[in-house]
């Protein structure tokens, strides 16, 4: 019997590093009219070099290498007319980092999003809590 445990929301990433990033995310970090600047007033300079986003999974869901991982970006909107599926088989034990290309952001779109999944560990589902992102281009 397959047992369900509910994980807390992942974290997001300005590319892929280091430095968390607000709810709001532009497309072009080399816009000066980007939202990490004009709302969140990060530094140019750094950011300018920045491409995409990260997804952190918390470490609740640390997994195992064979485990299934399931991650979803969904639009708000409906039926998507695009959405970013992530089918990965772990390959290594440790938390699990999703990269978000700026070329798969422009498949998706401006609006905000549902990003949402799973992990399988043999009998246990994680449950990743679903987190909502909004995609702006200025």
């Amino acid at each position: 019997m397959q047992t369900f445990i509910t994980t807390p929301a992942p974290e997001i990433y300005y590319s892929d590093g280091p430095i968390k990033a607000g709810p709001i995310l532009g497309f072009d970090y080399k816009d000066t009219k980007n939202v990490a600047y004009t709302l969140y007033n990060k530094n140019y300079g750094t950011f300018q070099r920045f491409q995409g986003f990260s997804i952190l999974l918390d470490d609740a869901t640390k997994s195992q290498s064979g485990d299934q991982l399931d991650f979803y970006i969904e639009s708000d909107r409906g039926i998507p007319s695009y959405i970013s599926i992530y089918n990965i088989v772990v390959t290594n034990n440790t938390r699990q980092r999703l990269y978000v290309t700026k070329a798969e952001m422009e498949k998706l779109g401006v609006g905000k999003f549902w990003l949402y999944g799973s992990i399988t560990s043999g009998n246990r589902v994680y449950i990743i809590s679903p987190r909502t992102l909004e995609f702006q281009k200025p």
